[in-house]
C-alpha cells in the first residue's frame, strides 16, 4: 500500500497527474475514458437522457457524486474503526485512508479541469494531506 501511495505522491509532486488530466481534457471526442481501471466506451452523445448531454457537465456531476461518496466513506470507516480493536480497526482506517486519497485525486482533477483553484484548492489539499497523515499513523499504531 505504501508503494502505491509513494508513486501517487511522486506523480502529484512532479506534475504528472496534472499533465495526464490536461491531455484527457483536451481530447475532444471523449470516445475512450478510463475510470477506476475500467475502460468504458460510450458515444459522446449517449451520456445523457433524451437528446444527448454535455459530456463535460455529466463528467463533473459524476466526479462530484464520487467526491461525496468518498468523503462520506472517510467518516463512516473512521467511525466504524473506532468501535473495533487492533487488526479490525486498522482495516477500517486503511479503507478511510484510501477514500481520502481518492478525494485528493478528485480535487486534483477539478483543479486541472479549471473548476477549482486558488485558496479553495489549497485548503482542500492541506486538509486531505492532514487526514491521510493522521490515518497513516492510526494504521501503524
Amino acid at each position: 500500500m505504501a508503494a502505491v501511495y509513494n508513486r501517487f505522491d511522486r506523480w502529484a509532486k512532479s506534475g504528472k497527474w496534472k499533465r495526464l488530466f490536461e491531455a484527457l481534457r483536451l481530447d475532444g471526442d471523449d470516445e475512450w475514458s478510463s475510470i477506476d481501471s475500467t475502460i468504458n466506451r460510450v458515444h459522446q452523445h449517449a451520456a445523457g437522457a433524451k437528446g444527448g448531454s454535455n459530456t463535460l457537465s455529466a463528467a463533473l456531476a459524476a466526479l462530484g457524486d464520487q467526491l461525496r461518496r468518498a468523503s462520506t466513506s472517510i467518516l463512516l470507516n473512521l467511525a466504524e474503526g473506532t468501535g473495533k480493536f487492533d487488526k479490525d480497526a486498522r482495516r477500517f482506517y486503511a479503507i478511510a485512508r484510501g477514500s481520502a486519497l481518492e478525494c485528493a485525486a478528485i480535487i486534483d482533477t477539478f483543479e486541472v479541469l479549471g473548476f477549482l483553484n486558488g485558496v479553495a484548492y489549497d485548503q482542500a489539499q492541506t486538509l486531505l494531506d492532514r487526514i491521510v497523515a493522521m490515518l497513516t499513523v492510526m494504521i501503524r499504531d
